[in-house]
């Protein structure tokens, strides 16, 4: 969905007077730099990676973490690099890491693994620290 002018100049003024804002992101940054939303990564997993998925039940199946918890690091490894070598940076992680600069965003938190935002604050001389929910131990964070 595209926004307006108006209401990117609402959503600028809100986070302007906020002062410090957080974000959380999902797959819709990640589709839009080309990377595919997960019911397109289950089908891509079904074509590539079938035979690991003997087993799963129906409803699992059309479940992206059930079908990639299938997948053994490697595999997966193999499946997301050539995905994240294709995505490009788009306007929005551009702008979103303009904001991080002016330091307007005090956190952005994603569930991705695309890294699509890591490559837009480098765009602009920043490196971001990144923390992996995926690997993080569940039991000591706080």
């Amino acid at each position: 969905m595209a926004l307006d002018k108006k209401q990117i100049e609402a959503i600028s003024g809100h986070i302007r007077q906020a002062k410090k804002v957080r974000f959380i992101i999902g797959a819709g940054a990640s589709k839009s730099a080309g990377i595919p939303i997960p019911d397109d990564m289950i089908a891509m997993v079904k074509a590539n990676f079938g035979h690991c998925l003997y087993g799963l039940l129906d409803d699992q199946l059309k479940d992206y973490g059930a079908v990639m918890g299938r997948l053994s690091p490697a595999e997966r490894k193999d499946f997301i690099e050539p995905l994240l070598e294709a995505a490009g940076i788009n306007w929005g992680q551009i702008s979103l890491a303009s904001m991080i600069k002016q330091e307007a965003v005090s956190l952005i938190l994603t569930f991705n693994f695309d890294l699509i935002m890591e490559k837009a604050a480098s765009l602009l001389g920043m490196q971001l620290p990144v923390y992996d929910f995926a690997t993080a131990p569940t039991d000591s964070v706080t």
